[in-house]
């Protein structure tokens, strides 16, 4: 259970607050946000045959980068393509594997690393950009005929 004081510690020294929105408002402490709360029902109500994708992107001064490429100096913005049936794609975004909720974890604590960060007159740590966690999941009937896919973006 996300609510458990051993997950919330484990959460804070992740220290991706950023994308997880805790609050402290809650009488208990630290609270997971929604993307932690949906993180912990699809692990729970997948199958072993299901695969499940990340991937994280950052939108900053009007370039997309993808925030979980190795970084050896600075981030190269991803290309935005549009098929012929109007469909936007990222040109080389990585869509990182993930078996579980601690692997996920380290996927978006890679990704902070990876953010634009700068100084403003309101905050001296603003990221001055904006987010999106996709993660997607995708899963064979248990007849085998059918596959889905599903995909869930969580904005910041």
């Amino acid at each position: 259970m996300l609510g458990d004081e051993v997950t919330r510690k484990k959460l804070r020294e992740a220290n991706i607050d950023s994308l997880v929105k805790f609050s402290d408002k809650s009488p208990r402490g630290h609270e997971p946000g929604i993307l932690l709360y949906a993180l912990e029902d699809i692990f729970k109500n997948t199958t072993s045959s299901a695969t499940l994708k990340v991937s994280y992107i950052e939108i900053y001064n009007d370039s997309i980068y993808d925030l979980l490429q190795e970084k050896t100096g600075i981030l190269n913005p991803l290309a935005v393509n549009e098929s012929e049936l109007g469909k936007f794609t990222l040109k080389g975004v990585i869509e990182q594997p993930v078996r579980n909720l601690s692997e996920v974890l380290n996927a978006i604590k890679r990704g902070e690393r990876n953010r634009h960060y700068a100084e403003s007159v309101m905050n001296l740590n603003s990221s001055r950009s904006h987010t999106v966690f996709q993660v997607k999941l995708r899963q064979a009937a248990a007849d085998v005929t059918v596959t889905s896919e599903i995909v869930w973006l969580f904005c910041a």
